[in-house]
């Protein structure tokens, strides 16, 4: 069962949202408060043109939980991400958006997720992906999703859980590369409401600077055989338009990094070091043979 002494990382990467940084954080206080272990908030200014800067270090000097972390140029999502968990200090991180749409009473639902173990492995949850509820789905989306979970059904033995809500066609092509990709199945992958036991960033290298990142964490995380839950969201809007993460994309399915099995001080690079007592023993050298008289 999960220490409610395990401190929280949260992560708020921002980009100028002077109008929703304050409102967002204000209602955010009050729930990361009720939760009974320590925590702090990194905001992570990533190189914002308006007053987001001005607002965050406003609110930093009223919390002193609230850390500000800040790009002097505009980097990315995953940029910022990266970022904040070089200056992060408790074992679990959670990160989101200051967008307005989410329901910060959904974040202790998905603590109760990492005490889930599996009776067989032994394994506990170590990411809960958060899963909007976006729209009803389209009637056609309907039967192929009957189809689909029939199909799964006869072929291999089981009951795909039912879809929690229709995220808009982009999301649903962007999906499917995933699916094909990197054999993910989370339902919501470009969610911005994550939680990740820290232990799965010390094996892994994030490459990403922009928006793939979501899909980044869940494909690596999915590749080192973590467990992993999804929680369906209160939150219900539907995401507009995708940027293009094509390029992102295909550099980590070609050459994807991850860190030393063995997690060592400082974020070390994603080279795994030699274990000399594990390296195969050098062939035995011939003696060297006396010419003859």
């Amino acid at each position: 069962m999960a220490d409610t002494a395990d401190g929280l990382t949260f992560i708020l990467p921002v980009f100028d949202q002077e109008k929703t940084l304050g409102k967002s954080l204000s209602a955010w206080i009050p729930v990361l408060n009720s939760l009974g272990r320590p925590y702090e908030v990194l905001i992570v200014d990533d190189g914002s043109k308006d007053g987001t800067r001005a607002q965050a270090d406003s609110l930093a000097t009223r919390n002193n939980r609230v850390k500000i972390l800040a790009h002097a140029e505009h980097r990315g999502y995953g940029a910022s991400l990266r970022s904040a968990l070089e200056g992060s200090s408790y074992p679990l991180i959670f990160y989101t958006s200051a967008d307005p749409g989410w329901h910060p009473s959904d974040l202790p639902r998905m603590l109760k997720s990492l005490d889930i173990r599996d009776e067989y492995t032994g394994k506990q949850v170590e990411l809960v992906n958060g899963h909007r509820r976006g729209s009803a789905l389209p009637p056609a989306r309907k039967w192929f999703n009957r189809i689909y979970r029939a199909f799964v059904r006869i072929g291999f033995g089981y009951w795909p859980e039912p879809s929690k809500g229709w995220l808009g066609r982009a999301e649903d092509r962007f999906w499917w590369r995933c699916r094909v990709l990197f054999g993910l199945r989370v339902g919501d992958i470009n969610c911005k409401f994550k939680l990740f036991r820290r232990s799965v960033f010390d094996r892994m290298v994030i490459q990403s600077d922009g928006e793939f990142v979501n899909a980044e964490l869940l494909a690596k995380t999915n590749f080192l055989g973590c467990m992993m839950d999804e929680v369906a969201l209160a939150a219900r809007h539907v995401p507009g338009p995708l940027p293009d993460t094509r390029k992102e994309q295909w550099r980590l399915f070609k050459n994807a990094k991850f860190r030393s099995p063995v997690p060592t001080p400082g974020w070390p690079d994603s080279k795994p070091k030699e274990d000399p007592a594990l390296l195969p023993a050098a062939p035995p050298q011939p003696e060297p043979v006396a010419p003859p008289p």
